[in-house]
């Protein structure tokens, strides 16, 4: 039990992300599982998700849970009140009530409770992990339980990294090809490990129901999905199942495997032929019913040009253009579909991979590559920037995790005072080239996922490393096991022979 007259250490509750403030109060709250949880009806899913994970009745009398809705909290804050009768959630937003039950949660490991009060509201709005699900595939139960583990942390992002060279992961029916194709590739050695093995191709791919399924469950826990179709490259697995949209440059692409081994390459699309184009906008505009998210990441990383120059209509566009370089024709390809998305009402968001500051002003700048001084260029020169900075927070390269944890992506030098504003947040990253199965995934990003949470969390001066150790031993990566036994048919979709 705290002593209400101590400020209590950074490691005297088991709290991850810890929270802004804390202040002890006397005494203790016991609960039972006759304690109930009573939401205002603005929370009543919020307080039903709280009685469910804790087994408690949503009625009933004595000391009990309260949800409250209280006016003029921050959007995504809550306060946190335990006292000896009881313990009241206050909010003004289901995101904020949502936060102070996990909160909550983490207290309740024990039978009885600290008094104390607790106020809190993160420190940054947006707090993403993304997943590469092309380079390996993951099942919709696999991707839920990584949204579980992301709701218990508070992040609110999930990047969800559909498309890429060895793998087209999401249905789009104007297409079919992109699946029964694009989908698939030759078994490798290093696929071996995985359940996702159909008819002797690995793959799989998610249908638009299961895509519908995963963002509703993703919505629960207040976390919306941010999806990525990459464009005008890393499109092996597209250029596979339509090689008219490939650049006329002797190469035939096909989906890539990850050994290696078989000189595939990252195939760039041939954007000078206006059917290539219009192909782009047709996948976004399936893309777009399915998530809500006001963003769409759009990629745009890692073009070869040596794939271009060969090609007459990409010449022809360059010239069209009246341009210098192939980089300034990638800048125009991608503010074509960042202009489409503002007329559909979305927000695209590119990698940084181009320096340029000709590219679409209202599209966010994704930094990954070091040093985030760029980064501070663009916010300096009115862009919106998000940053998961390579070095820090792409999780599959093996960050330091004290790197993980105490580097702060806001504070970076020279960045203007009206900038800030302009640093959206963060998001780390697992990238699947070796990540094979879910376990190696859990292997992968725990407990850097951890880490990166309380960074995107916490106030900067209450961030506390030897504390943030402390706490992390009460906090294990989840137990995993494989959704299929490898050789199995796995409950996704079927291989391309029984379609």
């Amino acid at each position: 039990m705290l002593d209400a007259a101590e400020t209590p250490r950074n490691d005297a509750l088991n709290l991850i992300p810890w929270p802004a403030q804390v202040t002890p109060t006397s005494g203790e709250f016991t609960w039972n599982r006759n304690t109930p949880v009573v939401a205002d009806a603005a929370f009543t899913a919020e307080g039903a998700q709280l009685a469910a994970a804790l087994a408690l009745p949503t009625a009933g009398t004595g000391a009990g849970i309260t949800l409250k809705r209280t006016p003029n909290l921050p959007p995504e804050g809550y306060t946190l009140e335990v006292a000896a009768t009881g313990v009241t959630v206050s909010a003004t937003t289901p995101a904020g009530a949502f936060y102070g039950c996990q909160t909550l949660r983490q207290l309740m490991a024990g039978k009885t409770v600290p008094c104390l009060r607790i106020q809190d509201t993160p420190r940054m709005a947006w707090r993403g992990f993304m997943l590469d699900v092309s380079r390996h595939f993951f099942d919709k139960t696999e991707v839920k339980a990584l949204l579980d583990a992301m709701a218990d942390l508070k992040l609110n992002v999930f990047h969800w990294h559909l498309t890429d060279d060895n793998g087209w992961r999401i249905e789009i029916k104007k297409y079919p090809r992109l699946t029964s194709v694009g989908a698939w590739h030759p078994v490798t050695a290093q696929d071996q490990r995985s359940p996702h093995i159909v008819d002797g191709r690995y793959g799989g791919y998610y249908t638009q129901d299961d895509v519908r399924e995963v963002v509703a469950y993703a919505a629960a826990r207040h976390i919306r999905v941010l999806p990525e179709i990459d464009m005008p490259s890393h499109m092996s697995a597209a250029a596979t199942a339509y090689p008219e949209l490939s650049p006329a440059n002797g190469w035939t692409p096909q989906v890539a495997r990850q050994d290696k081994k078989s000189g595939e390459r990252c195939a760039a699309l041939c954007v000078g032929r206006p059917q290539t184009v219009e192909f782009c906008k047709d996948v976004l505009a399936e893309i777009l019913p399915l998530f809500p998210s006001k963003e769409i990441h759009i990629g745009g990383d890692e073009v070869f040009y040596d794939q271009w120059d060969p090609c007459p209509d990409m010449q022809a566009l360059k010239q069209k253009l009246n341009v210098k370089d192939w980089e300034e024709v990638q800048v125009a390809f991608g503010n074509e579909m960042a202009a489409w998305l503002t007329v559909h009402g979305r927000t695209a968001i590119f990698w940084n991979n181009i320096y340029r500051q000709s590219v679409d002003k209202q599209a966010i700048n994704h930094f990954w590559r070091p040093p985030m001084t760029h980064a501070r260029d663009f916010a300096n020169a009115g862009y919106n920037v998000l940053i998961s900075d390579s070095s820090c927070y792409y999780f599959d390269r093996h960050p330091p995790l004290e790197r993980a944890y105490l580097n702060d992506p806001l504070a970076i030098a020279g960045l203007k005072p009206d900038a800030q504003s302009r640093l959206l947040g963060m998001e780390s990253c697992a990238w699947t080239e070796s990540i094979v199965t879910f376990q190696n995934v859990q292997q992968e990003i725990y407990p850097r996922l951890i880490a990166h949470a309380e960074s995107a969390w916490t106030p900067q001066d209450k961030k506390d490393w030897p504390a943030f150790q402390a706490r992390l031993t009460h906090f294990p990566a989840p137990a995993t096991k494989p959704a299929t036994k490898p050789g199995t048919k796995p409950a996704t979709k079927p291989g391309p022979a029984a379609q």
